[in-house]
């Protein structure tokens, strides 16, 4: 015995629109306890690589430096110093590398500068304005970028 199909009269599908909608408007107008700790997430891994790179100075970026940030996993926030981020798939033809796996990066310096390479090709001028022009960042630049990449990677997660 088949059931039928169930049918809705135009009141009731107003009805439960209109539920859906006011459920939809107090989910997303409320602060997330889970959009923050994402945030905090991402901000990690932003200053790790900060870090791991010598803040990102020009000419300080060595292959021991690189392979670790790898190690770390910190693969992807690598790509988001790209402007725009690279995807993952992208940044292995752009290199053409087989594999962008942290494993194989981290122990093969040839192929690790050749994913660098095209990072720094494309790094966003307007969030690391003192990589374009050689030189160190200023605390506010730093900050600054930090902040934005952390939000560009987030929002890109979403």
């Amino acid at each position: 015995m088949s059931k039928a199909t169930p049918r809705w009269t135009e009141k009731q599908l107003a009805a439960d629109a209109a539920k859906s909608s006011a459920a939809f408007r107090i989910e997303r107008l409320a602060p997330t306890e889970a959009w923050k700790e994402q945030f905090t997430k991402s901000n990690a891994r932003f200053v790790a690589l900060f870090k791991e790179l010598g803040q990102l100075a020009p000419n300080t970026i060595s292959d021991a430096a690189l392979a670790s940030a790898y190690k770390l996993n910190l693969g992807e926030a690598l790509r988001y110093l790209s402007g725009p981020p690279i995807s993952d798939d992208d940044l292995k033809e752009l290199a053409e590398v087989p594999t962008l796996a942290p494993g194989v990066l981290s122990r093969d310096n040839a192929k690790l500068r050749k994913v660098f390479s095209v990072i720094q090709q494309t790094i966003d001028p307007y969030r690391f304005p003192w990589i374009v022009e050689k030189r160190a960042p200023t605390e506010r630049e730093k900050s600054a970028a930090l902040l934005a990449s952390s939000v560009l990677c987030q929002t890109s997660d979403r």
